[in-house]
């Protein structure tokens, strides 16, 4: 084909004619060797992004096909059967100059478009498959106008399939084109599936069988990409994927359908092809067997045989003995003829109220494995309960509380007394944004009989309404106790038994309680130990410290219950020396300047080494300033507790050099 340079462009890899504005095809064949590498070279060489030429190009990948499926090398020549097709096909190669495609979808005098439509065929043979799209625009005159968009061919995989997978696997290279087009097209178009296998239709359509893997895959990706309404029936005589599935000569595509689409297109209303999709064969070789067994049982519940027990404790005795003859028939203990211990005991109990559990709360406990919570209607038994699943699947429910009444209050005001000693007085906030059951707590409150309380020995002060800073000082503690608690106990409550929580708020109870009350004497570092509540309400002066060992997250995990408290204790320390102990010092660093240290401040130097409640106070004795004049290293002296009759130290003094972020300024120096 004899163009001028001037009137030819490239267009993604083809030519385009500028004045006719059409797209040419000039392939110029070089001499390659007759072989493999040859042939694969020559079909590389056609650049075809589009697929306007795709039912041409799949003859010569299927002459390469059968090549690789023969195992010819690569610079061996072509077989005596494969010779003439492959230079027929490289003879009809130039025959592509006379194929012309039009670059605009609609053709010069179009009147305004009304509608778009886009139509996309699929089909499959035995020795190719693939797709043709085409863009159809009716005017607002009933003109029609129909233009290839793009095309696919591909050759069959070289392991046997059977035609119906080939057709499903064109149907989905279908879909895969339309979610591109609908991405990269600049119009809103209806969109019309078509196929001519009634086994895709009904494959697509079925709703009710199951299929083998490669089946079901692909019919989940077409439905997920396009709605079944949308396919419909063409015979093959009309669909021109059927190109793209057997191939074309050069001169074929011109003269078939492949760039117009089929001549339906081009009507004023698209045919009804009223084909009725029948139900799926129970032969159909894709569909899954499926079996179904039906087996009589009569079930002798456990529960019967509880109910022949005269007593709870000879209930348990007989569990516990049976669980220990299970164990020793598959060899986990050894036999033995000894009562049954303690622990048996324990575990025959929970086994006992974990089956009852199961026969009355079945519902409940399905809810809570599936849920991780109950159905909060009307009808469930446990909705006011907070019910939850411990590690044996023993349904359990949360902390109950007491009434909010006066006489709840005083109650729990007796416990306080009786453990503590009378108290003088007792500060309360009465804010107006208190919720639920605090506004509950407070209308108990101010029910109480003032004169009553005062025969207890106790004044009851409460701050006035919205004056909630009057009472900052213990606001802010009980907030940094409450919060630590509530992140701890959310993630580890489940996993404590009413004994080990009450343990654990002993503990929490004696580290609060060993915070100073006071910087009196802090000044010098061989002072006595600063003043806790721990010395008033014990009336010792040591330190309550933590049992030996060291206590991890497993533990959380074992049957040792005292283990899981203390290490709930220790995150309990770790949390709240962070969010509290750090207050002393405001950490204000990052955008504004502060107070360099100096000498004879006092602070605490924080040890993560030590156990909790035994950081010591220690002086500033010297300071080592930067370049830029900022205090970042200290010179410490240590206080020691063990003092002689005369109040000197024993011990030589321990100087130390810490950088200042490990310490806490408790009194700044004069």
């Amino acid at each position: 084909m004899a163009l001028g340079g001037s009137q030819i462009e490239r267009a993604l890899g083809i030519k385009w004619c500028v004045v006719s504005d059409q797209f040419h095809f000039r392939v110029i064949v070089d001499e390659r060797p007759l072989s493999r590498r040859g042939v694969l070279s020559t079909v590389a060489s056609i650049y075809d992004p589009l697929g306007f030429v795709a039912p041409f190009i799949l003859v010569g990948k299927q002459i390469l096909q059968e090549m690789c499926r023969d195992k010819i090398g690569w610079d061996e020549p072509l077989s005596e059967d494969l010779k003439p097709r492959w230079e027929s096909w490289l003879l009809d190669l130039k025959n592509l100059a006379d194929v012309k495609i039009r670059r605009c979808y609609l053709p010069e005098g179009f009147e305004k478009v009304e509608r778009y439509e886009l139509h996309h065929f699929s089909d499959a043979s035995v020795k190719g498959y693939g797709e043709c799209s085409y863009l159809r625009a009716i005017s607002v005159s009933n003109q029609v106008s129909c233009s290839l968009v793009i095309g696919k061919a591909r050759v069959t995989p070289t392991k046997i399939t059977t035609i119906p997978r080939l057709e499903l696997s064109a149907a989905v290279i279908a879909v895969r084109t339309s979610d591109l087009l609908k991405r990269e097209l600049e119009v809103q178009a209806q969109e019309f599936f078509w196929t001519d296998s009634k086994v895709v239709l009904g494959y697509i359509n079925n709703n009710a069988r199951r299929f083998h893997i490669f089946v079901a895959n692909r019919i989940q990706r077409i439905q997920e990409g396009s709605d079944p309404d949308q396919w419909r029936y063409v015979s093959s005589e009309d669909n021109p994927a059927d190109h793209a599935s057997r191939g074309l000569t050069a001169k074929g595509l011109i003269t078939s359908n492949w760039l117009t689409g089929p001549d339906f297109l081009w009507h004023d209303k698209l045919p009804a092809y009223d084909v009725k999709v029948g139900d799926l064969g129970a032969e159909d070789p894709e569909l899954r067997s499926t079996f179904v067994h039906k087996t009589l049982a009569t079930e002798d519940s456990l529960l019967n045989h509880f109910s022949r027990f005269s007593s709870w404790t000879r209930l348990v005795k007989a569990i516990a003995r049976l669980m220990r003859c299970v164990k020793e028939v598959k060899g986990l203990v050894s036999r033995t003829n000894e009562v049954t211990s303690l622990e048996e005991r324990k575990e025959a109990e929970l086994f006992i109220i974990s089956t009852v559990q199961k026969e009355v709360f079945s519902e409940e406990i399905k809810d809570l494995k599936s849920k991780k919570q109950i159905t909060r209607d009307s009808t469930n038994r446990l909705r006011k309960l907070n019910p939850f699943l411990d590690e044996m699947d023993v349904l359990r429910v949360g902390e109950l509380l007491d009434d909010m009444t006066s006489d709840a209050f005083i109650n729990a005001l007796r416990t306080l007394i009786a453990i503590r000693g009378n108290v003088r007085q007792l500060r309360s906030d009465q804010g107006t944004n208190f919720a639920g059951a605090r506004r509950e707590f407070l209308e108990s409150v101010k029910k109480m009989d003032q004169e009553g309380l005062k025969q207890l020995g106790c004044e009851f002060v409460m701050n006035p309404a919205s004056a909630s800073h009057m009472g900052g000082a213990w606001e802010r503690q009980i907030r940094t106790i409450r919060s630590v608690l509530t992140s701890i106990l959310d993630h580890s409550s489940k996993r404590l038994d009413t004994s080990s929580l009450r343990t654990y708020f002993y503990e929490v109870m004696a580290i609060i309680n060993s915070r100073p009350l006071t910087t009196h004497l802090l000044s010098d570092p061989s002072s006595p130990q600063p003043l806790t509540p721990n010395h008033i309400l014990t009336m010792k002066s040591s330190v309550v410290l933590p049992p030996p060992g060291e206590f991890v997250k497993e533990d959380l995990y074992l049957r040792k219950r005292w283990r899981k408290v203390q290490y709930l204790a220790n995150e309990f320390w770790t949390r709240w020396k962070g969010e509290y102990l750090l207050n002393l010092q405001q950490r204000n660093k990052w955008y504004k300047t502060q107070r360099n240290a100096k000498i004879n401040d006092i602070v605490i130097l924080m040890d993560n080494s030590l156990p909790r409640n035994e950081w010591k106070l220690a002086k500033v004795t010297k300071v080592y300033p930067s370049e830029d004049g900022v205090i970042r290293k200290l010179e410490l002296l240590m206080s020691d507790a063990a003092l002689d009759d005369q109040g000197k130290r024993v011990n030589k003094p321990v100087y130390l050099e810490r950088p200042i972020h490990k310490t806490v300024t408790l009194v700044e120096a004069e």
